[in-house]
């Protein structure tokens, strides 16, 4: 059986980024969890109620992929990129 999945769509201006993280988070608790992220949009996968962490971070393209190498290392989980965030 394939896992239920739903996609939301939502806008936040740079300044709101903690307020986006505690929106993820809460979704996390509900056991939706966030699998892929596009332009406004962000796909979630049904599952058990989890305590998840969440950070969006804003990088330039020129970094962008030292910047993945070093989330990976640290033994956290990139989920996805929209835009510079």
């Amino acid at each position: 059986m394939q896992a239920q999945t739903i996609v939301k769509r939502r806008w936040f201006w740079a300044w709101q980024d903690e307020r986006e993280e505690a929106w993820l988070e809460s979704m996390a608790r509900e056991g939706w969890h966030l699998i892929d992220v596009g332009f406004m949009t962000y796909i979630f996968e049904q599952g058990e109620p989890r305590e998840d962490v969440y950070r969006l971070d804003f990088r330039t393209s020129g970094e962008i992929h030292e910047y993945i190498e070093f989330i990976r290392e640290a033994g956290w989980q990139f989920i996805g990129k929209m835009s510079s965030w």
